[in-house]
């Protein structure tokens, strides 16, 4: 039987949650795994959690670092695993107990480098779990395997995998990779932000089959001390920077360019719109109008073809703005759409 190596990054998480996430992992109807919390220099009495699962159950295994942060501490645990297969597990999180069981009858089905799950942002309800389909999988090679590719590089589906499930390609979350196909690919430690999808996309690179299963492996618990985080403009400026690395990345693999525009155009978009009730009108058109500039010095955006992808509502309004280098027209878009959804709710 295969052995699943969990890799936790571990730095100051809400102790509950950390209890609980351990507890999700102990208790899956899988048992061959181990899971190596990297404790990334904590300071709020975590370690003594993670001591004690340490002592009572020999699958967990505790790692401390000096605080170099999060890029490091998974960088650390993909040198230490010994399982055959690993995925990561952030402390807040939480997984399904069927999740490594799912996995594993997968591995012995159809034989994959990498296997995509689905995340429920929030808790996982019995309607939830009703609407899982574990059996029910993509399987992608040859030229499938390109066009799954790009759904991960660009974060959006192509038309062509219309039908598959989703699975947010640019998380690492529910994801498991086998052990042999991670090459030299690692976390870029020098990164503000967009780590995660750029890992999936370089390794992917590397798989020769993948899989997508249409079932819920992992619950994201959004919390204010999480990585994810409200960010201050300065930050979204250095995560704007960040973004070069995909440019840079895709120059590496080849990727087309247009699916290089798209998730550019998807990052700055989505990200600018999840912080945007704490900036002025004023200060969110000069944060679109830097990351314009920006991109524009990277890429030529008309390579955009938004007819190749799936698009969100949204999109239909902002794509334009967006292709004509209008900040103010995706400040007010922006703004309307926030408010839209702040009555929605």
């Amino acid at each position: 039987m295969p052995k699943i190596s969990i890799i936790m990054p571990v730095y100051n998480p809400p102790l509950e949650l950390f209890q609980k996430c351990l507890s999700s992992i102990q208790h899956s109807s899988y048992t061959n795994f181990e899971c190596l919390m990297i404790d990334d220099g904590s300071s709020n009495g975590c370690e003594s959690i993670a001591k004690t699962f340490q002592d009572n159950d020999e699958r967990f295994i505790l790692k401390q670092y000096s605080h170099l942060g999060v890029s490091h501490a998974r960088n650390a645990g993909i040198s230490a695993i010994s399982g055959d297969y690993f995925t990561f597990v952030d402390s807040d999180d939480q997984v399904t107990p069927s999740f490594l069981n799912e996995v594993v009858n997968c591995i012995k089905k159809v034989p994959a480098d990498i296997y995509f799950g689905g995340i429920s942002n929030g808790k996982i309800t019995k309607e939830i779990y009703q609407q899982n389909h574990p059996n029910d999988i993509s399987v992608f090679e040859g030229e499938q395997l390109d066009l799954f590719r790009r759904y991960v590089c660009s974060s959006r589906k192509p038309y062509e995998l219309k039908d598959i499930p989703n699975i947010q390609p640019s998380k690492i979350a529910a994801k498991v990779y086998k052990k042999d196909v991670i090459s030299n690919v690692k976390f870029d430690p020098h990164l503000t932000a967009w780590e995660d999808g750029l890992f999936n996309a370089s390794v992917c690179m590397h798989a020769q089959r993948i899989v997508a299963v249409n079932s819920i492996w992992y619950q994201y618990n959004k919390v204010s001390s999480s990585i994810s985080h409200s960010l201050t403009k300065e930050e979204v400026i250095s995560n704007v920077k960040a973004l070069k690395a995909y440019v840079d990345q895709g120059k590496t693999f080849n990727w087309r360019t247009s699916d290089i525009v798209m998730r550019l155009y998807t990052a700055v978009t989505n990200m600018i719109y999840g912080n945007v009730s704490g900036y002025s009108f004023k200060e969110t058109v000069s944060l679109f109008r830097y990351a314009l500039k920006c991109i524009d010095r990277w890429v030529d955006k008309r390579a955009l073809n938004p007819d190749n992808y799936i698009l969100e509502k949204a999109d239909k309004f902002l794509l334009p703005s967006f292709l004509h280098g209008s900040s103010f027209g995706l400040g007010i878009l922006t703004y309307l759409r926030s408010a839209y959804k702040a009555v929605r709710d």
